[in-house]
């Protein structure tokens, strides 16, 4: 933010969701673009290019009013989809068992929560996942830091060893 912070527990406005997503993935949104056709999106605001890339590619539709809201939070299960869409997740459709108990096993999202729990990609370890809830910068972050470092490391899945810790020896 412009005075220098971060705010993690702040909750992602689609708009902004899609900026992260799009640069964390190394995803170019450079024109030429086609407008939208989402009547809620300014084709010349800030966020516009990576809508109309993630429009274009595929990797959102908008919601069946026809709009977009770019204002509105970001759900966890939303994310999730568009970081699977955008990072070509193998999600499978043939689930014999919901990741959490309060994700329905024929849900349209349940493929993208099993495969980002299976990865270990989610900091939830308990039986709910509470999707339908907004995300934070501070989560969209985390997951996209563990796809960062699978992908870097050409695992399946994420660790927390991984991560290489440097350490200095003392003085």
């Amino acid at each position: 933010y412009p005075d220098g912070s971060f705010q993690p527990f702040k909750n992602v406005s689609r708009a902004e969701f899609l900026k992260i997503a799009l640069s964390a993935s190394k995803i170019s949104v450079n024109g030429p673009f086609q407008p939208t056709g989402f009547p809620d999106v300014h084709e010349k605001s800030w966020y516009a290019p990576f809508v109309q890339k993630a429009k274009k590619e595929g990797w959102i539709t908008g919601y069946v009013d026809g709009t977009f809201k770019p204002e509105q939070a970001i759900t966890k299960v939303e994310a999730l989809k568009i970081i699977g869409s955008i990072q070509n997740w193998k999600t499978s459709q043939n689930i014999a068992k919901a990741p959490f108990s309060d994700t329905p096993l024929l849900a349209w999202y349940t493929p993208y929560v099993t495969y980002a729990k299976n990865k270990n990609f989610l900091e939830e370890k308990g039986p709910l996942f509470e999707g339908n809830t907004s995300i934070t910068r501070g989560e969209v972050s985390e997951i996209l830091f563990r796809t960062a470092i699978t992908q870097e490391k050409k695992v399946t899945a994420f660790s927390p060893q991984l991560i290489e810790k440097k350490i200095s020896s003392p003085l």
